[in-house]
């Protein structure tokens, strides 16, 4: 035992040797302070080991982490391993007569600006992505346990990394800043004045993904000033209320129409100028598997290679009698919470309604500011319990993840967060409530947001940066050792990704547009906190997380259809609060309430027929693009056919000098 123990430790010394700043790193994978060093061994064993062979093919050193008190695997890969996995996650690039297709090793001379064997071809947020893959594929050929972990189990042909941090053996896995590109950055971001967004350096520096959400964010943010010009002019304007709120709904809603059709179509200009947009019928892609999916080994009747397979009944028996009937008893649970909340209101109001003051008005906000904060609770809570089930679920494909945990988001947060004001709105009928009600309720989701999203991650990350110190008989706080760059960003938060980013906007899209006929200054909140959220995200994706593993994207997925849905919901609500309205004929005198009901069903017919004509007039793809586009296959097609010329030509060749 002796003697291993001495062989094990001769090995983790060596693998410690080196400089602990190399300039090749390209992600750092962080140890617990109590593995073993039997784990760390076979660990880094794995990734270093061929990817024929089960492993991932990787450079990996393990060098210490004073600041934390643990070990951390330094990893990089050489060109070769690059470019194979460049071809593998079908990375777009340029031929030499500028058509863009996926890379491909064997053709790698015929792509522009290859030289040098491939040295610098990738960026680094590629390069990052790539190892990452790597590292996510690595898969035990049988079943066992982890190295001074007996009681953690090893499946066989389920990924071993995943398992390892769902374990707490490996604390978090990142990529590496580059300093010099992110204060580039950072210039042009959000220390600049300028209104437009640097979308395509934040795509090369963070990926297609935060890029495409920064750039729907900026393209929304931009549609809101209208309905808030809207606002301005109605409210100088001497016309009845119920008038201007009337002409304001009507025209909010087809401007939200416009606005969803207009991002479509700006969509696809970045993701063509991207190069991401697909080509249309026939040209879709076959997906790979997602790296935590796991199943029997089979040979695909589509490929012909090994692949993991699940079968898909086992699935839909856990999405829709397990999974799905779990949601349908919390958004019950949520309903139950409303109608709590609303006798705790009433109490409220009973003993206030008639009290004048100061206090009674703040009072009478307190019931609306809790219950958002019991809304901001309970979405965090089923944050958690959507993903565990949809992982639970075992999908084979990211995007059928991602849809699914979407749906299952929806769901609930549409329950949760709009489901009193329905009951506000058509049950109990108070047009006042409603409009205190959703004001409250988006300034204080708002003002959480900001300080659960900036504010805290920010504080933490300074607590950490700290040290208390005794000092003779006085406590000092002062800064860490921080000279380290690897150790400082290891100490940063971890960005989990654009879901609960584009949640929230999906959320203010309902607040703006559901009862705008009755809060018409919805609007303006939404478009003052997304001025403050430009900036704000942009400072944290650059100074308070870490650097993000770059994923692909060509659109914001499932959330188009979610916001699609929610302005069709909003064109019933707000047609329904207006004929509501109509029933008083205040304002239109010589109408009965039946025939107001009727006209305003109509109009909501209407409007929903101007939805549905708009989406199928507007092309989502400019004729431009669509130009373009067929130009490039074109020269593609060039480039593949002058290839084959060319290997024929050489097999024709090589058959004289044999004769």
């Amino acid at each position: 035992m002796s003697g291993k123990s001495e062989a094990r430790n001769v090995v983790m010394e060596e693998s410690k040797v080196g400089s602990q700043n190399s300039d090749d790193t390209l992600v750092v994978l962080e140890f617990s302070p109590k593995a073993p060093a039997e784990t760390k061994e076979w660990l880094t064993a794995l990734i270093k080991a061929p990817v024929r062979s089960g492993g991932a093919g990787l450079k990996a050193k393990l060098v210490p982490n004073s600041l934390k008190n643990c070990d951390t695997l330094h990893i990089s890969a050489d060109t070769k391993r690059l470019l194979a996995g460049a071809e593998k996650l079908k990375i777009k690039r340029c031929l030499k007569n500028g058509a863009p297709v996926d890379f491909c090793v064997e053709l790698s001379k015929e792509f522009k600006d290859f030289a040098n064997d491939g040295e610098g071809f990738l960026t680094k947020s590629e390069s990052e992505r790539i190892v990452f893959m790597g590292l996510e594929y690595i898969k035990p050929h049988e079943d066992g346990t982890v190295p001074g972990y007996p009681e953690v189990k090893i499946y066989r042909n389920r990924a071993t990394v995943p398992l390892c941090l769902s374990s707490g053996i490996v604390t978090q896995i990142f990529p590496l800043h580059d300093q010099e590109k992110l204060k580039a950055l950072e210039h042009k971001w959000y220390l600049s004045f300028s209104r437009k967004q640097p979308l395509d350096d934040i795509r090369e520096y963070f990926g297609d993904t935060i890029a495409m959400y920064f750039g729907f964010l900026g393209f929304y943010s931009m549609c809101l000033v209208p309905p808030v010009l809207l606002v301005v002019v109605f409210s100088l304007s001497g016309a009845h209320d119920q008038t201007k709120n009337t002409v304001f709904a009507v025209l909010n809603l087809v401007w939200g129409t416009v606005f969803l059709e207009a991002w479509k179509r700006r969509c696809s200009e970045i993701s063509f100028k991207w190069g991401n947009l697909k080509t249309g019928i026939g040209s879709e892609e076959v997906e790979e598997a997602r790296p935590a999916y796991w199943g029997e080994k089979r040979t695909s009747p589509i490929t012909g290679q090994q692949e993991y397979y699940y079968a898909p009944w086992k699935r839909k028996v856990k999405t829709y009698a397990v999974s799905y009937p779990i949601i349908f008893l919390c958004m019950k649970i949520a309903m139950v919470i409303v109608l709590l909340y609303f006798r705790f209101l009433d109490a409220i109001e009973t003993k206030y309604n008639n009290v004048g003051g100061i206090v009674a008005t703040v009072m009478l906000l307190i019931p609306s500011i809790l219950y958002a904060v019991v809304i901001a609770v309970l979405n965090n809570l089923y944050h958690r319990l959507a993903t565990f089930l949809t992982q639970w679920e075992n999908h084979r494909l990211e995007s059928a993840y991602n849809n699914h945990l979407i749906v299952k988001l929806v769901l609930f947060y549409f329950v949760n967060c709009f489901y009193s004001l329905f009951y506000i709105a058509f049950y109990l009928q108070d047009i006042d409530l409603l409009r205190r009600h959703l004001g409250a309720l988006m300034i204080t989701s708002q003002l959480i947001g900001q300080v659960t999203e900036s504010l805290i991650p920010y504080i933490m990350f300074k607590s950490r940066v700290t040290k208390v110190a005794k000092v003779g008989k006085k406590i000092v706080v002062k800064a860490a050792d921080l000279s380290d760059d690897f150790e400082r960003q290891g100490t940063q938060e971890q960005y989990l990704g654009t879901f609960d980013d584009y949640l929230e906007l999906f959320l203010q899209f309902g607040y703006t547009f559901l009862f705008s006929s009755a809060y018409p200054m919805a609007a303006f909140w939404a478009l003052l906190n997304n001025v403050i959220e430009i900036r704000t995200d942009a400072f944290k994706m650059c100074r308070i997380y870490q650097r993000p593993f770059a994923q692909p994207a060509n659109s914001i997925g499932a959330w188009q259809p979610a916001f699609e849905a929610l302005g069709i919901v909003a064109v019933i609500t707000n047609c329904a609060l207006i004929g509501m309205a109509a029933k008083g004929a205040d304002w239109l005198p010589e109408m009965t309430p039946v025939n107001a009901v009727l006209m305003f069903v109509a109009i909501e017919h209407f409007l929903l027929g101007v939805k549905f004509a708009m989406s199928h007039v507007i092309p989502d793809v400019p004729q431009w693009v669509q130009d373009e586009m067929a130009r490039q296959q074109y020269k593609a097609q060039l480039a593949l056919r002058a290839q084959g010329d060319d290997l024929d030509a050489r097999k024709s060749a090589w058959k004289e000098t044999m004769l």
